[in-house]
C-alpha cells in the first residue's frame, strides 16, 4: 500500500473511531487540546500526530493498534474516488 492510500485510510479510520466513541469533532478537538480546524485536518488529509495517538486511543477507549488497523476501513465515496484517481495518475 502506498503512503497516500495509507494516509487516506488512516484519516477515515480516525473519523470512524471518533464517531463510534460518540464524540463530535469539536469535543475530540477539545479533549486533545487542539483547535477544531486542526482536528478536522486529521480526519481529511493529515495523519494524527504521534504525540496525540495515545490520547486519542484513551479517549475512544480503544487499543492503539485499532487506529492502525485500516485493512477494512471504507472511506467516504469522495475519498474513495480520489484514491482511485491518484492510483490511475501514478502511471502517467
Amino acid at each position: 500500500m502506498d503512503k497516500g492510500t495509507f494516509a487516506k485510510l488512516f484519516c477515515a479510520n480516525t473519523q470512524l473511531l471518533r464517531e463510534r466513541a460518540g464524540f463530535s469533532q469539536k469535543n475530540m478537538a477539545a479533549a486533545l487540546g487542539v483547535t477544531v480546524s486542526t482536528y478536522k485536518v486529521y480526519e481529511t488529509r493529515t495523519l494524527l500526530p504521534h504525540r496525540l495517538v495515545r490520547s486519542f486511543a484513551l479517549i475512544c477507549r480503544i487499543p492503539i493498534e485499532t487506529l492502525y488497523d485500516i485493512e477494512d476501513v471504507q472511506p467516504d465515496p469522495v475519498a474513495k474516488a480520489k484514491i482511485r484517481i491518484a492510483g490511475a495518475n501514478r502511471g502517467k
